[in-house]
């Protein structure tokens, strides 16, 4: 049985994203823009409407120090509202 425990706080998300980002990504997981997440391993992995309608993939690496790295589908590449 796999059973792992990641120690991630809203602080660790904001420390590496910008406002607006945070902003924005906060207010799509209140309306439940955030679809399936689920835990794979050691990736978060879930799926995402955009404003425009388009669907994107957010793949979050973790480990016992929090967060490894990030990915989302989206063209803008970095830390994005959708993660």
């Amino acid at each position: 049985m796999y059973d792992k425990s990641f120690n991630i706080k809203e602080s660790d998300l904001q420390n590496i994203c910008d406002d607006q980002s945070w902003e924005r990504g906060y207010d799509y997981y209140d309306t439940g823009m955030i679809i399936n997440p689920v835990l794979v391993d050691d990736t978060l992995q879930a799926r995402c409407t955009g404003s425009s309608a388009e669907e994107y993939i957010q793949k979050i690496q973790l480990s016992d120090k929090g967060i490894d790295s990030y990915d989302c589908s989206c063209p803008r590449g970095d830390f994005c509202k959708h993660l």
